[in-house]
């Protein structure tokens, strides 16, 4: 009985710190087209059924935070000075994205104008 003490102790710490890292581990491979739930779960060792759950309890949907960060760097790539020299579609690809459609589509629907009328606008004032 004493041997299952530090499981008991160890599973709560365990289960607080993966919240944290799962994400921290998901921005540091955002740029990788092939970032899934399925390979962020096999990364902290737990299956991809507790990984939902895991999101679930913060109000998170794996998939679309993956998809929210990627358009969110393109976006600020997009209007960066250098990235105003880059096509879209390398923009794209360089934030995981291996379908130029797709990245346009979820793009305009998060912000409401297509990624090439984003860069066509003129900079705003600096903040």
């Amino acid at each position: 009985m004493a041997r299952d003490l530090p499981d008991r102790h160890a599973r709560p710490a365990l289960a607080e710190s993966l919240l944290p890292r799962v994400p921290a581990h998901a921005r540091a491979h955002l740029t990788e087209p092939d970032l899934t739930p399925a390979r962020i779960a096999h990364a902290h060792s737990i299956s991809v059924r507790a990984l939902y759950r895991l999101c679930a309890r913060a109000g998170l949907s794996p998939e679309q935070w993956i998809i929210e960060q990627r358009l969110e760097g393109a976006r600020s790539t997009l209007l960066s000075p250098a990235g105003r020299s880059r096509t879209v579609a390398s923009v794209a690809r360089a934030w995981g994205f291996t379908d130029p459609g797709h990245f346009s589509r979820h793009f305009r629907a998060a912000y409401g104008v297509t990624p090439r009328r984003l860069r066509a606008a003129p900079p705003g004032p600096a903040a």
